[in-house]
């Protein structure tokens, strides 16, 4: 087994032996919806992120067709075959490439951005599923410091490890950004969580779990 597995393999019993320890504390810890202000659900900023990873593509494929003549070999290389492959004869991107102003300046969107908001995606992907099942439960884990922050760390270092196993002439860039990923998108999701006017009591939207206590006997903590 090589250092990328032991790492991932590490990360992944360290997050289960964190998320054991820390969780039953946040759910003894249940907050009370806010009655003031607004809610921002973490439905909207998964919608965000995943419009903004759909526009980097197209820039990034728009920048491959204008800078480098729709050649994706100077980053292809780099990465295992399929990895990089961009759709660069498509109507849109072409479109978009001739209309792209300085175009060297859009050079980030070469897996950059990407770097950036993979862990928004997964953190607001685990928020909108938690607050369907139950927005109790969901202001519990998602509101909780030590659990957002476990998560995010852990799966920055995975990611992490997985970019240094993949070395290229962005590799440092990436992990700095994804460093820089975390320290924003944890206090984000904690300021979201814990500002959630959703019911203490009452079915999510799946219908599943109507508050944090049921859940715990249910599944016999």
């Amino acid at each position: 087994m090589n250092s990328t597995a032991l790492s991932i393999d590490a990360a992944v019993v360290l997050s289960v032996a964190a998320g054991l320890r820390l969780g039953p504390r946040a759910l003894k810890r249940i907050a009370a919806p806010r009655r003031d202000g607004w809610t921002v659900r973490p439905e909207v900023g998964l919608a965000v992120v995943v419009g903004a990873v759909y526009l980097n593509q197209l820039v990034c494929a728009a920048y491959v067709v204008r800078v480098h003549g729709g050649d994706a070999s100077f980053v292809a290389r780099h990465l295992p075959p399929g990895w990089f492959d961009q759709p660069v004869g498509s109507p849109l991107v072409r479109a978009l490439a001739e209309r792209l102003p300085e175009p060297r300046v859009f050079g980030p969107s070469v897996l950059r951005v990407q770097a950036f908001l993979e862990l928004p995606f997964v953190l607001f992907a685990y928020g909108t599923v938690l607050r369907r099942l139950s927005p109790a439960l969901y202001r519990a884990v998602c509101g909780s410091g030590p659990l957002v922050w476990a998560t995010a760390l852990s799966y920055t270092a995975v990611f992490s490890v997985v970019e240094w196993a993949l070395r290229n002439p962005w590799t440092v860039q990436d992990v700095l950004i994804r460093a820089v990923s975390a320290a924003v998108t944890a206090p984000l999701v904690l300021a979201r969580a814990r500002r959630d006017r959703g019911p203490s009591t009452g079915p999510g939207r799946a219908g599943c779990c109507t508050s944090p206590s049921r859940c715990g006997r249910s599944a016999g903590w």
